[in-house]
């Protein structure tokens, strides 16, 4: 059907057309070295992302890659995001962990964990434990122990001394997932065979209290629900499938086809669940599910990635979700919560500390920002004292150079405005 002119007229104006000068942007370039400010300096990750860690006390990110062998860190402000600095490995790093103050982290090799400080703009090596096949590490909560898997073993380092605390034995696999959960009092961890134990410390020694096994499907991500006693399987299959914790019963089971369901993260605060898809999306879906017997899984889906979600994670504060993706990418998602149609706002620090307070009995005399605190390297700060001095030096130089250069042209048009008024003289 041939279109009317108030047809025509409105699809142009969906069409706009800009330009940029480019004499304009020749004459700005002159006296600036660079007018173009890079979004990210260091670049983004060439290859899927294998980890995504959250500092819980500061704006830190920090990613691994997998295919360029890059542990990045980022810095956020809940509205933006920059690179901060990166580390090349000359090896493949399988798994890495964050401390809760992001002033240390380890990552797993093939033949062995390194355990490093992050510095303001870079990382140091500070110890590195001979082992085998490290596919799994987390900090505690508290930060003071790190567990690592070594092959099917899980050892329990001090955090501070590097010391091995405890040697957990009661899987048949390599380790693949390490959590602490319940404010340190649970350890879980997952096998590639499929078994899934959870830890209880007592009396200075961990002990199993819950092993749960299902071989039919290999697992792509496992979470424990330590308030609703649930055991969460992400399967390779295309099936989500939830177990009772007491008995191992399965009790739900949710197939996602053809999309597969990748990681999962359950948030109590908000009560969802975050689920990331093969297909880049993520699903936001109520937690727990209530009917049990439902075929259809209500969800909200947000399509972010351009390929498999890697990795989720929440903020300290739980206004953003940070994304990992197979495609390299990394997003920063601000989440919005209403209640009764009202935008729910969360306190500031003070607020929050004050109710805190009253809540529970205890009196907080002060609030910390951890934002401006990091660990620097003394002879970092040395040369960084000498390239000061080297840079002011060069700037005296260059203003004397300026000075000099301003005197011979005040000397030079002062000798022609002399020259200029004795011939005018002679004109009259």
């Amino acid at each position: 059907m041939p279109q009317t002119s108030q047809n025509i007229s409105q699809n142009m104006e969906k069409l706009e057309l800009f330009y940029f000068n480019i004499a304009m942007h020749d004459a700005i370039k002159v006296p600036y070295s660079n007018i173009f400010e890079n979004v990210f300096d260091l670049g983004s990750h060439k290859g899927a992302v294998i980890q995504t860690q959250v500092s819980s006390n500061r704006n830190i990110i920090a990613t691994l890659g997998r295919d360029d062998k890059v542990l990045k860190f980022w810095d956020f402000n809940g509205s933006e995001i920059h690179g901060l600095f990166q580390y090349q490995f000359l090896e493949q790093g399988l798994c890495m962990a964050l401390h809760p103050l992001s002033n240390q982290c380890c990552v797993g090799f093939r033949e062995g964990v390194k355990f490093f400080y992050v510095l303001d703009d870079n990382i140091r090596q500070v110890f590195n434990e001979s082992i085998k096949h490290c596919q799994a590490a987390s900090y505690s909560e508290g930060g003071h122990v790190v567990a690592v898997g070594n092959q099917a073993l899980i050892l329990v380092f001090d955090a501070y001394s590097y010391s091995v605390l405890h040697t957990l034995q009661g899987h048949a696999g390599f380790i693949r997932n390490l959590s602490f959960m319940n404010r340190d009092r649970i350890l879980m961890s997952v096998c590639v065979q499929g078994v899934v134990n959870c830890w209880s410390q007592k009396s200075n020694t961990w002990l199993r209290f819950r092993e749960h096994a299902y071989k039919e499907a290999k697992y792509l991500d496992v979470t424990y629900d330590c308030a609703n006693n649930l055991i969460t399987c992400l399967c390779s299959d295309n099936r989500m499938r939830i177990f009772s914790g007491q008995n191992n019963q399965l009790i739900f089971e949710y197939d996602s086809s053809p999309v597969t369901f990748t990681c999962i993260l359950i948030s109590q605060r908000y009560g969802c669940a975050f689920i990331g898809t093969s297909e880049g999306s993520i699903k936001c879906v109520l937690w727990p599910i209530q009917d049990l017997s439902t075929a259809v899984l209500e969800s909200i889906e947000f399509p972010i990635h351009q390929e498999a979600v890697s990795s989720l994670r929440l903020t300290a504060d739980h206004q953003q979700l940070i994304s990992g993706s197979e495609d390299g990418s990394i997003f920063v998602t601000r989440i919005k919560e209403w209640v009764n149609g009202v935008d729910m706002v969360w306190a500031d620090s003070n607020d929050s500390a004050q109710r805190f307070g009253e809540g529970g009995g205890s009196k907080l005399t002060k609030v910390y920002l951890m934002n401006n605190y990091s660990l620097v390297s003394k002879t970092g700060n040395d040369v960084k004292k000498e390239l000061t001095k080297e840079l002011e030096y060069k700037i005296q130089n260059l203003k004397s150079d300026i000075e000099d250069e301003k005197d011979k042209y005040i000397e030079k048009y002062n000798g022609t405005i002399v020259t200029l008024e004795k011939d005018n003289d002679e004109d009259f």
